[in-house]
């Protein structure tokens, strides 16, 4: 774990009232409640319909509860307590940056998370966030030097570490995209695989 992850973990304590752990019927209703959205604000169509997806407003008190459903897909998926860490320290990264700088902290902002379960020949997750935020040149988005010391800006820097695969676009209807891609390591997917071929009336 790179020393950039590990201090974002031992800064990811306080996003929310009550800590990492609120009640999951709580957190689903806030989610599902919200506003209605304006114009332009709705999610992308994308081929196939999401394993899962939620929608949050652009308030960082979001973020724990995020962290915890997205450990929750990567634990069911088969990654390990590690990589279910890192991968919601960077969807956590991520959904932040819409915070403060696509939505300029604008707490009524509306932000969209996706998840797919990747095909079973490379089996992992994909995750999409979309936002309806300010959108920027793709091209411009990176993560400051690891040698300037201070606080934040490592966030794209974590990402970029974490995932397999990321790439931001600009949404038709305003706003970015951001598909994000881990696969399971080889040898934990080989060893899904054996499992499911011995057990091949099972169900996750």
């Amino acid at each position: 774990m790179s020393d950039a992850i590990r201090k974002q973990r031992d800064g990811r304590s306080g996003d929310a009232p009550g800590g990492d752990s609120p009640r999951d019927e709580l957190w689903f209703a806030r989610c599902e409640a919200g506003q209605e959205a304006g114009p332009g604000a709705t999610p992308s169509p994308i081929a196939g319909a999401p394993d899962a997806r939620i929608e949050i407003p652009s308030q960082p008190a979001y973020l724990a509860p995020l962290r915890a459903f997205v450990s929750a897909l990567a634990a069911r998926c088969g990654f390990d307590e590690v990589t279910q860490f890192q991968l919601a320290l960077a969807v956590d990264e991520a959904v932040a940056n819409v915070i403060n700088h696509g939505y300029d902290r604008n707490p009524d902002g509306r932000i969209w998370i996706s998840v797919w379960n990747e095909p079973e020949d490379r089996p992992g997750l994909r995750f999409v966030l979309e936002d309806a935020g300010r959108q920027v040149d793709p091209g411009t988005i990176r993560s400051r030097q690891l040698e300037d010391i201070r606080p934040g800006g490592l966030g794209v820097h974590i990402i970029r570490e974490v995932m397999d695969q990321c790439q931001w676009e600009r949404r038709d209807a305003g706003g970015m995209r951001l598909t994000l891609v881990k696969h399971l390591a080889h040898g934990v997917a080989h060893a899904r695989a054996e499992d499911r071929r011995e057990r091949p009336g099972s169900r996750d």
